[in-house]
């Protein structure tokens, strides 16, 4: 390999260092103050790097949000129907829902809070919000035959929130059981 192809080599992969940098600074700060509130000098300066750096990667936050939401979709790892593959009664695949969403929200609820309380702040985040919703209430209507609007407040992000925040044991077996009984089949839980 010559030499010139070496540094340019070298350089293409700093460029890179320096541009992972900065998506994960904004996602930092996204996740600290939310995204309205991240300007860009708070991304220089998290990434360590300065103001004009940030602007040659990402002129514009409409270049700058889908980088970040790429990785941050890789972090939800939004779950697919497939979740509910082998699982044939109702009350087991109610289970698993209720799961895999708590799970969610436990390593993605910075995020996907930004995503539900900024939407109207950039199309980017819009768009990401229907794609969560959609594919939560995909989940809802395999695991319960059908779109439940209950069901979806019941297994939503403030439920999973309100039940941590008052520490209620088995906040999963907690929320299957009122499920169940919305959708009159069991009793309601304690």
């Amino acid at each position: 390999m010559s030499p010139r192809n070496y540094k340019m080599t070298k350089r293409a992969a700093a460029v890179e260092e320096k541009r992972r940098a900065i998506v994960q600074a904004t996602l930092e700060l996204h996740a600290e103050k939310g995204v309205e509130k991240t300007g860009w000098d708070d991304i220089a300066a998290r990434a360590g790097v300065g103001v004009g750096t940030v602007y040659r990667h990402f002129p514009t936050l409409d270049e700058l949000l889908p980088a970040c939401g790429a990785l941050t979709f890789r972090k939800l790892d939004l779950p697919g129907v497939e979740i509910f593959d082998g699982i044939p009664e109702r009350e087991g695949r109610v289970r698993r829902l209720v799961e895999a969403l708590f799970a969610l929200y436990e390593r993605g609820e910075k995020e996907l809070r930004n995503i539900r309380e900024e939407s109207e702040y950039h199309p980017v985040l819009a768009e990401s919000r229907r794609d969560v919703e959609a594919r939560i209430d995909s989940l809802v209507s395999a695991a319960v035959g059908g779109r439940h609007d209950v069901v979806a407040a019941l297994t939503d992000i403030r439920t999973w929130q309100a039940l941590r925040d008052r520490a209620v044991a088995d906040p999963v077996g907690v929320t299957t059981g009122l499920v169940m009984h919305v959708l009159g089949e069991r009793q309601a839980a304690d």
